[in-house]
């Protein structure tokens, strides 16, 4: 069990290395199965971006309700991942995904 207040690194789900690198963040909302709308977040700080709202967006990482994503990049190999976080009964569940391309 993790404790409060400690400090814990994310680790590659492809390699186990913790050289991860946040890029993007996409926020998804929306009412108990009803359409979803959208919205991105870059992570650079040199060139700081929003998306503006898109409703009726077709993907979403939660089954029913609002999610959260979190694209890395590992400096160990190409390609990017998503840490995708949503809630269901009461639990916040996570998983990773490969970015599509």
């Amino acid at each position: 069990m993790n404790e409060m207040n400690e400090i814990y690194s994310l680790e590659c789900p492809r390699c186990g290395e913790r050289n991860l690198h946040h890029k993007l963040i996409r926020i998804y909302g929306r009412l108990e199965d009803g359409p979803t709308a959208y919205t991105e977040i870059s992570a650079d700080a040199d060139d700081p971006k929003q998306t503006p709202w898109v409703d009726n967006f077709p993907e979403n990482p939660s089954p029913r309700r609002d999610a959260i994503s979190i694209v890395f990049q590992c400096e160990h190999h190409k390609g990017n991942l998503s840490l995708n976080i949503w809630q269901h009964k009461g639990c916040t569940n996570y998983r990773w995904t490969e970015e599509k391309t």
